[in-house]
């Protein structure tokens, strides 16, 4: 059935698609090219603008960029139409040519077009009435928004989807001419918060004055350095209003999802909050989470904030908040700024999970333990986080001060049992528990930040430094009730209970400092530094000071009471200091050909002495130790890239470094609590430090041409490591676990990922494909009863995905998300366990009125076990929204979710000689009607 399905809601929607391809005129066939010339200086123009409009009405049709010969060409133009030619450049007279293309005549050149300078005093006035769509000004690409005729009810994001060369992802990212676009701002500043869709898809087109496209970070020494910004710059006249949602739903089975958002800003400052609440399964982990997903324009075919059926348990989620930001300047920029921000957000979660899981462990001699687990597990988790922040930039320097508290409550209550058998006999063990608790973590950070100017002309061994401080201050308390009841069936003199409360407070200061002076080599050498080399100076030092508090105590029941445990019971400090001073020395060597090409050669060697020192007081004489270690971090990095003007940027980058890893008192000296009797940490006082070697490899290609919108990557790494923290496991004929960590050699890894996205436009039509995959292997060695195994853990990740819409009318995604793990034992006895899930997503958007819009998603789920398949699923969602009032502003939903009622929460790990597979409750089918208002108004 579910095959069917699929097929007949592909059948349909490839149907509609074409029918409405269709409506693209094949008479447009007619081709005009030519140059952009400076008349003054009798050179080309690259980057200026060429736009075709009808000459009757003087309706745009369509428009270029010169490219690096100042030439342009344009197809698809109509025949035996009179057309009109602007072209213009900033600082220059435009020219203006009339011309129509015959059904005749082969392809029309117009040839030169020469541009006078504009006057000194008009430098800044277009002299024509007809504005350019685009213009390049500098190194910024400007669009104008006038220029574009949309819906009145376009937003933002319908006009970025109408530019050529910008491209607004399935997922949300904005790419132009193949760059990603890392931050998009309003009137040069953030717009409540973080997030793209909170400014494209709330304020309207025609409360947009130009988008401005331009490079962040610039540093022509260091290419890939450079990230590309977006600045949405509103008219004079729209830069105050507000906007915002308040929604609210009733569903069967007793199930309401309700929201409310609103949001008001002027020239300076910025207010905002939300608040959620639902029972359906939808969290929302922050504030900007719940503003890009309750936006104007709406979801389309985004099932980001649906009902998460693949979420463990019933939830009941309620979150809020609050965000301001004001600006002291009016207009800040890329060079200025001066601004003060604060956040507040609360989330609670209340869970209710069963679960009912099977693990095999294989002990690699051919004997397999089965470990049948049922849980059921109650709780409440409040979280609550403030923020405030003061950013500076002026003159090249930059000051910026953070800080940020949070604090986290839970109670739960959780009952397990567990019973353990060799393969398919007879149960040779149990375990009953019951836990109860509640949990308490209080944390603070001030973080300050300060970089010197290092742009200015003189420049001396301090300058450019940058100074980073962090301290942290953490509390953590837990007060837990835990009993258990462990058997075993054929050996009763093993069988043991437990009763015991845990009191733990645990509080902690760590402070992290970083000093960086890039120009370090200029005190010893001046100006005259050998063969044109840097070298900086910087260190990182981390200091930190823990106590822990424990009392613990067992039920006597010869007395009826609880009795502290001397063994448990312990007050313990912690003293931990890190410090890195490193030399980085660095070889630059930078070419420009203007309009042609810009590359760029680094190359870097970074010379680490990293010193790690540990001690520990304890009451117990066992955890009363020090340890200290030294190494040496040898650290290379080569990076190559070359942007060739108007057609691509590439990148080639490869590294190699040290890291170390280090023993913690718990893999040392632990307190081994015996409660868990399946599972009982121990530890290993001789473990030494793990030493990882690792080399990575990347390259990028990044196009610029705008008939050509792809990119793609591939990164892989590779290393090994000494003295590897492998497990260490002692297991008994009932299938008990002595846990320890043990140094090993032999691991390996390599890991891969490709990343490709390709876009084509045509007219109204796109169509996106992108795809991710992620290989990785690692050969891990594992210790099982003193006999060493080594385990291929093999991972293999993939996502394609392709999408196409017309206009804003309609949209489908078909996707595939997969995952395959499989761990191969390599040994005297050869095991191997495997799973794979995998889930493919059908969705769409379909306007079909101008106000009723209908979407549906289809989530295919199949799960296997050992080459076996357990469970396939699918889960169908649909819905039909009525927009209505004179701005569109109001809306009627309906929703049906898990049409088909076969959701099944599904469990699948695997990791070394352990796979579990199981269930777990999940949420279930319900229909919903919601009613949502989006009050908004942007300028007078």
């Amino acid at each position: 059935m579910t095959k069917h399905l699929l097929v007949t809601l592909l059948t349909v929607i490839l149907s509609v698609t074409f029918t409405y391809a269709q409506k693209v005129d094949p008479s447009w066939k007619g081709t005009v090219s030519g140059t952009v010339w400076d008349l003054e200086h009798s050179t080309m123009l690259r980057s200026s603008t060429v736009a075709i409009y009808f000459s009757e009405n003087n309706e745009l049709i369509g428009y270029r960029l010169t490219n690096q010969y100042g030439e342009f060409s344009y197809t698809g133009l109509p025949l035996d139409v009179k057309l009109k030619l602007v072209a213009s450049f900033i600082g220059h007279v435009s020219a203006e040519k009339s011309f129509l293309v015959k059904s005749s005549d082969k392809p029309l050149e117009l040839g030169k077009l020469d541009l006078p300078l504009l006057p000194v005093n008009l430098a800044e006035v277009q002299v024509n009435a007809t504005p350019p769509p685009m213009r390049m000004k500098g190194d910024t690409l400007e669009f104008y928004a006038d220029a574009f005729k949309l819906d009145p009810n376009a937003q933002t994001e319908d006009l970025l989807r109408a530019l050529p060369g910008v491209t607004v992802w399935s997922d949300g990212e904005i790419t132009v001419n193949g760059r990603s676009v890392k931050g998009v701002v309003v009137n040069g500043k953030p717009f409540f918060g973080n997030e793209a869709k909170i400014a494209t898809q709330n304020i309207p087109k025609d409360a947009v004055e130009k988008i401005q496209v331009y490079k962040k970070d610039k540093d022509h020494q260091r290419l890939t350095d450079s990230t590309t910004e977006m600045n949405i710059q509103l008219k004079k006249n729209k830069s105050f209003g507000y906007f915002g949602k308040v929604g609210a739903g009733l569903g069967s089975s007793g199930k309401y999802d309700g929201d409310a958002t609103i949001n008001f800003f002027n020239r300076r400052s910025q207010v905002g909050g939300a608040i959620a609440r639902n029972n359906v399964n939808k969290v929302a982990g922050n504030l900007d989470f719940i503003l890009r997903n309750s936006t104007y324009k709406g979801p389309g075919a985004s099932v980001e904030y649906q009902s998460d059926f693949t979420k463990e348990g019933a939830h009941i989620n309620t979150a809020g908040g609050l965000q301001f930001q004001h600006d002291f300047i009016d207009k800040p920029d890329y060079d200025n700024n001066n601004r003060l921000s604060g956040y507040y957000f609360l989330s609670q979660d209340r869970a209710t999970i069963d679960r009912s899981t099977l693990s095999l462990l294989s002990l690699g001699d051919g004997s397999i333990f089965k470990q049948s687990d049922v849980q059921a597990n109650t709780s409440s988790v409040r979280k609550y986080e403030i923020r405030s922040g003061y950013d500076r930039k002026k003159n090249n320097k930059i000051f910026k001060i953070n800080a940020s508290f949070s604090r986290n409550d839970g109670d739960y209550v959780n009952q397990a049992t567990s019973v353990t058998a060799l393969r398919d006999t007879i149960p040779i063990s149990s375990n009953q528990r019951y836990d109860q608790g509640s949990t308490h973590d209080r944390f603070f950070e001030l973080a300050i930040s300060y970089r010197g100017d290092n742009k200015s002309n003189r420049q001396d061994w301090y300058s450019g430094y940058s100074l980073d401080n962090t301290t942290q201050q953490e509390n953590k308390s837990y007060q837990q009730q835990l009993i258990t009841k462990y058997q075993a069936f054929l050996q009763p003199d093993k069988n043991i209970s437990f009763d015991r409360i845990y009191d733990n407070n645990n509080s902690s200061t760590i402070n992290r400092t970083k000093i960086f002076l890039p120009n370090f080599a200029k005190l010893f050498f001046g100006n005259t530094i050998p063969f044109g080399m840097k070298a900086g100076f910087g260190t990182a030092a981390k200091l930190s000071n823990t106590d822990f508090h424990t009392i613990v105590k067992d039920f006597d029941t010869l007395r009826g009471s609880y009795v502290v445990s001397p063994y448990l019971t312990n007050n313990r400090n912690e003293k931990l200091m890190e410090l890195s001073p490193y030399l980085m020395f660095s070889k630059n060597i930078y070419r420009i050909l203007s309009n042609r090409y810009e590359k760029n050669f680094l190359a870097s060697f970074t010379s680490e002495l990293e010193i790690n020192s540990l001690k520990s007081s304890s009451q117990h004489v066992f955890q009363q130790f020090g340890k200290n270690y030294m190494n040496f971090n040898p650290k290379i990095d080569v990076s190559y890239s070359n942007k060739s003007f108007g057609e691509h940027i590439s990148t080639f980058s490869v590294s190699g470094a040290y890291t170390n890893k280090y023993p913690t008192v718990q893999q040392l000296a632990p307190l081994t609590d015996s409660i868990n009797v399946n599972f009982i940490a121990t530890g290993n006082f001789s473990l030494r430090p793990q030493r990882t070697a690792e080399l990575r490899g990347g390259y990028t290609f990044e196009s610029e041409d705008p008939n050509n919108i792809s990119s793609w990557s591939i990164f892989l790494s590779g290393g090994y490591a000494n003295n590897y923290f492998a497990n260490n496991y002692k297991i008994d004929s009932l299938g008990r676990v002595l846990y320890s960590t043990i140094n090993s050699d032999g691991y390996r890894f390599l890991r891969t990922n490709l990343n490709y996205k390709k876009a084509l436009k045509m007219a109204q039509h796109q169509i996106q494909f992108s795809v991710a995959p992620e290989f990785s292997i690692e050969h891990t060695p594992n210790v099982i009863n003193d006999l060493r195994y080594f385990y291929n853990n093999i991972s293999v990740m993939y996502d394609p995905k392709i999408s196409y819409s017309c206009s804003d009318w309609f949209t489908v995604i078909v996707s595939q998300h997969g995952t395959h793990q499989k761990s191969i034992s390599v040994g005297n006895e050869s095991n191997s366990f495997s799973s794979y899930v995998s889930q493919s997503e059908l969705s769409m958007s379909l306007r079909i009125f101008k106000k009723v819009n209908v979407t549906s998603s289809v989530f295919y789920t199949k799960n296997r076990y050992n080459g076996k398949a357990l469970n396939e699923f699918t889960i169908w969602n649909a819905a039909a929204t009525f927009r209505f009032l004179k701005a569109q502003n109001a809306e009627i939903k309906i929703s049906g979710l898990d049409l088909l009622g076969q959701n099944r929460g599904i469990i699948s790990t695997n990791a070394n000689n352990t796979i579990t597979q199981g269930t777990v409750n999940a949420l279930k089918r319900y229909a919903m009607l919601s009613l949502s208002y989006y009050p908004r108004k942007f300028g007078k």
